[in-house]
């Protein structure tokens, strides 16, 4: 059996764009690394969603992990765990996003990016509206880093409110009421409405916003939510379901969440920039892997998806070749031994750096570097050329039986070894024995 290292270079993939003369920032960027591993790889598509909607990180990595989208809690119960909060059920979370408001025609509009504060501002202003109770709902706010926070509510509902964060600049706040909602969720999105304006007023005069326009900045006055998440049911350890030991490597909070739903250890990357977060994720994953007796590890690296979001394709690409040359590093590693190691690089969504999208939902470019399925015509970490590969294309649910198939891990489905379920064979310390010597 083989150790696996999968490596998400975060919203990597994207689109044709103008600034770079029809090519893609993977295209436009100078990769010797990925391009080297891609020419002894075999490649493919990756798709992260069925239905093409724009794919959400927390939902993709989930389901790479090997699980099914109606076993994932909602990014805002990973949030949660992350921040140590005992996570219950019959509560609702929601992510929470403290903004500025702009009037225009007696309107309320919505003031997200580009907003100057100091932490001990935001920590006074969740502090100040922390508590709010009426009919049926207890709503508790707690202040996790910046402008973020979590919403816990108590009280009845169904599938929770819809999101009130618009998600864009100069947008209004959406309303959480539906009429297609259920009878308990439109009672909480009534209860979270009277919430939300309970905290507008009180942080509208709360002495913190008004020294901020005295000052000449944006208030920071409106809360907008998103992500109502709860725990259904608890999904299988990943030990259990994998048969393998694993860890992540990341920098994002909520990947300290899905580590702690799922059983994996959580290392935190807070190196200061793309090749140096490159270097210290490869060098960690081959001590993980061949020191500290892991069998999978996987990688993300955010900040390709960060310059997508300056909507400036050339900063992106440079980000690109940076991470490329901290990716490097793995030549000087045992990761690319085939004999005992399956490497895979993949972009868990595209996000187009012109343009008005969030995320989009079209494949994106994927490669597995392993013994068993060799390698093809593919020379390039790009999203053309990786759909000329042998792979064709892998849903998200997928890759981790594949990668599982090129490590030897696979189970047999023929075969019951387990109460859980399980996509991986176990080793035979992982077996329960029976005795058939009297004792």
């Amino acid at each position: 059996m083989k150790k696996i290292l999968l490596l998400v270079l975060d919203g990597a993939a994207d689109r044709r764009t103008t600034a770079l003369k029809g090519q893609t920032p993977l295209e436009f960027a100078r990769t010797p690394s990925l391009d080297k591993i891609a020419s002894a790889s075999i490649a493919g598509w990756f798709y992260p969603r069925e239905d093409f909607l724009g794919a959400s990180t927390d939902l993709t990595h989930f389901m790479m992990l090997g699980y099914s989208p109606e076993e994932y809690p909602g990014r805002s119960i990973l949030e949660a765990m992350a921040l140590g909060l005992e996570v219950k059920k019959q509560v609702l979370y929601l992510s929470v996003l403290i903004a500025a408001s702009k009037s225009k025609e007696n309107e309320l509009y919505v003031k997200r990016e580009e907003i100057s504060f100091k932490e001990k501002e935001t920590i006074e202003l969740f502090n100040a509206v922390s508590y709010y109770c009426t009919g049926f709902y207890e709503f508790r706010l707690h202040h996790q880093k910046g402008r973020y926070g979590i919403l816990e509510i108590n009280g009845p509902f169904g599938e929770g409110p819809l999101d009130t964060d618009p998600f864009k600049d100069n947008y209004p706040i959406i309303n959480p009421y539906s009429s297609g909602l259920g009878f308990r969720d439109g009672l909480l999105a009534d209860a979270l409405k009277k919430y939300l304006r309970w905290a507008f007023e009180k942080l509208a005069k709360h002495p913190v916003n008004r020294e901020r326009v005295d000052r000449g900045e944006f208030p920071l006055d409106i809360l907008v939510t998103k992500w109502p998440s709860f725990i259904r049911t608890a999904p299988t350890p990943f030990a259990d379901l994998t048969k393998m030991k694993g860890a992540i490597i990341a920098e994002q909070s909520f990947f300290n969440g899905l580590s702690i739903l799922l059983g994996l250890k959580f290392i935190k990357n807070d190196k200061k920039d793309p090749e140096s977060k490159t270097r210290f994720a490869i060098k960690k994953a081959e001590n993980l892997l061949f020191s500290e007796d892991f069998d999978f590890v996987l990688v993300n690296i955010k900040d390709a998806d960060e310059a997508s979001h300056t909507k400036n394709p050339l900063k992106k690409a440079e980000v690109i070749e940076m991470i490329d040359k901290g990716l490097s590093e793995i030549f000087q590693t045992k990761i690319l031994d085939t004999d005992h190691c399956v490497f895979c690089v993949v972009s868990d969504h595209p996000t187009p750096s012109e343009g008005n999208l969030i995320h989009s939902g079209e494949p994106t470019p994927l490669i597995i570097h392993s013994f068993n399925f060799g390698s093809d015509e593919c020379k390039r970490f790009t999203e053309a050329e990786t759909a000329r590969g042998n792979l064709s294309k892998l849903h998200s649910s997928q890759l981790m039986p594949v990668l599982l198939n090129a490590a030897d891990r696979i189970a047999y489905s023929g075969s019951r070894t387990s109460v859980f379920k399980s996509i991986g064979f176990p080793a035979p310390d992982q077996i329960q024995k029976i005795n058939l010597r009297e004792v």
